[in-house]
């Protein structure tokens, strides 16, 4: 299937959205469900408006919805409590009475918010595998705020190299909001309220850091280097693999929608475009390799680099790459 040789005009806004509701109900569940381009280029123009819509909404709109199914259940369970209060009727013991409001509304919570990240899952395979169908390949300009890394000097060895690292400034800002947000919750909740919802509360804060800490420390381990390039090909610490030049067929940039960053177009992600995706994932752990299933999933590979917490943007390591490699690079997106 080749791509056009032309960007057709992709509608945005409202119109998007009337143009989505006019295909029948089979047609955007088959698109928000398939991981392949339609057949109808048209449709596939409306996909792509459609879905680059609803992922530009702020992340307060996407989870409106959720948030308002939420507080009718809380009123629900508060006008039911108030009730049985006033009646003096005693069905449970005043412990599990003060705990029943949380045990009923976290399973909840949790399941809207996993079908919330679904539905976005699907914006965004329904987006990239259109949009890959629809554009034809075109170079990249850099972006001007930060310079690319320069080429090898003439005659340079095999050991010259690019290293992408985290950023510091986002890692330290990440840290203090997840410890000020605990320390928050867990303050609230101890003077509000204490005995058995305090404890149930902590109980969850303290699986919450640990798991977090696990991840970040074993699993991430953000002290390594994201991605070394070199001549050879590209090596990533943190997953404990390594890729030469001749398994990526294409470099796609495609926006990195996560809340506010990916509405204003802050952020990007590289998809690194395999010949071969499980030979690639074959090198990596259990954990890591689980990672991989969103990516390859939503992008078609399971190598796709976002630079929201990097020292590099998305242009620069495409272009930090281009310097040792010739396949195409694609861009995506408004």
């Amino acid at each position: 299937m080749q791509p056009m040789t032309g960007a057709p005009p992709v509608p945005g806004g409202a119109v998007a959205l009337d143009a989505w509701r006019e295909l029948d109900r089979r047609t955007r569940r088959e698109l928000l469900r398939g991981g392949r381009p339609h057949p109808d280029p048209a449709i596939a123009v409306v996909a792509v408006g459609y879905a680059r819509t609803m992922l530009a909404r702020s992340a307060m709109r996407q989870r409106l919805p959720l948030t308002a199914a939420m507080a009718a259940l809380v009123m629900t369970l508060a006008v039911l409590f108030a009730l049985l209060d006033s009646n003096d009727t005693v069905i449970i013991s005043t412990g599990v009475f003060n705990v029943l409001p949380a045990v009923l509304v976290v399973p909840f919570v949790v399941a809207a918010r996993l079908r919330l990240r679904n539905r976005i899952v699907a914006l965004h395979r329904m987006e990239a595998v259109n949009a890959a169908r629809l554009w034809s390949t075109e170079r990249t300009a850099p972006v001007p705020d930060r310079p690319l890394p320069q080429p090898p000097p003439s005659g340079a060895g095999p050991s010259h190299q690019v290293v992408i690292r985290y950023s510091r400034r986002f890692l330290l800002r990440s840290i203090a909001i997840f410890v000020a947000f605990v320390a928050v919750i867990e303050t609230a909740v101890v003077w509000a309220e204490g005995g058995v919802l305090a404890l149930f509360v902590t109980a969850l804060l303290a699986v919450a850091v640990g798991l977090t800490v696990y991840n970040v420390v074993a699993r991430t381990r953000p002290w390594l280097p994201m991605v070394i390039m070199d001549r050879a090909g590209m090596e990533l610490p943190s997953m404990g693999a390594r890729l030469a030049w001749a398994q990526i067929t294409e470099l796609r940039i495609h926006p990195y929608r996560a809340g506010r960053s990916g509405r204003k177009g802050r952020h990007h992600a590289v998809a690194f475009v395999l010949a071969d995706p499980e030979a690639f994932r074959v090198q990596l752990a259990g954990w890591w390799a689980k990672k991989t299933r969103t990516p390859l999933s939503v992008y078609g590979t399971p190598l796709v680099i976002a630079d929201l917490a990097l020292d590099r943007s998305a242009e620069q390591i495409a272009g930090a790459a281009a310097m040792f490699t010739t396949a195409p690079i694609r861009r995506f997106g408004p």
